[in-house]
């Protein structure tokens, strides 16, 4: 017989109920089965991130934003984008880095049925002379921050096509929380 039981409650507050137990009535727990326990560095990462949404929120956020954090309803990650955008603003004039997708890499006479794709990411790229002015402006506009080259590679299994796109991913610290976002070249 199963007996449902709450065994814990995670730091979000929600309860967790296992249906499964053993013969002592004890829950059964997998480590897979526990999203809750965190090392001691992620746990310090979510106090940083909930104290500077807080922060940020009383300091600039709207009515509306703040009676949503009074009762617990508004997103960490809406602030945390506001956030972003506040701290990359000087490097508006540079595009995004947009994801390739799998129809972007695979030339297979069927488009319908594109065949699989594998991306990967290395830190192993060459720039050409514009590209290096580029992530020289970059680092000149956020002096603070870290600038590095990415090579995005998606090779089509079946059509043997490779794509490969390169990126800047900018790292920078912000009161405690770091922050990254990722421009084309």
């Amino acid at each position: 017989m199963m007996r449902e039981r709450s065994a814990f409650s995670t730091p979000t507050g929600f309860s967790i109920r296992y249906p499964c137990t053993d013969i002592n009535g004890r829950a059964i727990v997998r480590p897979s089965d526990r999203p809750w326990i965190w090392s001691s560095k992620e746990e310090r990462a979510m106090t940083n991130r909930k104290r500077l949404v807080n922060q940020w929120v009383a300091r600039y956020g709207t009515a509306n934003q703040l009676s949503r954090l009074a009762e617990g309803y508004l997103s960490y990650e809406e602030v945390l984008s506001e956030i972003r955008n506040s701290v990359f603003s000087p490097l508006d004039s540079f595009p995004r880095f947009r994801r390739m997708s799998r129809m972007a890499v695979c030339r297979c006479p069927r488009r319908r049925a594109p065949c699989d794709v594998v991306f990967r990411t290395s830190t192993n790229a060459t720039l050409t002379h514009d590209q290096y002015d580029s992530m020289l402006q970059v680092r000149s506009l956020m002096p603070d921050a870290a600038v590095c080259a990415r090579a995005h590679i998606g090779f089509g299994v079946r059509c043997r096509e490779t794509k490969t796109r390169l990126s800047l991913m900018v790292d920078v610290e912000f009161d405690g929380v770091r922050l990254s976002r990722e421009y084309a070249l």
